[in-house]
């Protein structure tokens, strides 16, 4: 309520410009949003793609358990599928050459069983 909201005044007396800046929070809301490690687990980057932009090649690193598969896709910005590559488990360096592509962005999309698929942009000099 009103008789109970902190208000801080300004010394009008400074110059324009030297008052900083003040917000007003209208609403404030708090919600359970607790998730496990698994939910935290599956929004991190599963694997590194260097260098990035890259001129005549990129690498893409990732180690992967025992049970898991899966693929790295070079796409178009039209979504055509480029290259494909396998990952199999365990240490995972795939090397995608790039020098007989246009200079432009690109996509690779890394599709892991069991986990979210993984978009990240390419940029070929």
């Amino acid at each position: 309520d009103d008789a109970n909201t902190m208000i801080d005044s300004v010394n009008l007396s400074l110059p324009l410009g030297a008052h900083g800046a003040y917000f007003f929070i209208d609403d404030v809301s708090v919600i359970d949003c607790t998730v496990g490690i698994n939910e935290v687990n599956d929004n991190l980057s599963s694997g590194k793609l260097y260098p990035n932009p890259a001129n005549t090649v990129v690498y893409y690193k990732n180690e992967l358990g025992e049970d898991e598969s899966g693929k790295v896709k070079l796409m178009d910005m039209l979504g055509k599928e480029i290259k494909e590559y396998k990952l199999t488990k365990g240490s995972n360096l795939i090397s995608i050459p790039v020098s007989d592509l246009s200079k432009g962005i690109y996509i690779v999309k890394v599709e892991i069983m069991g986990r979210n698929s993984e978009i990240i942009k390419l940029v070929v000099n």
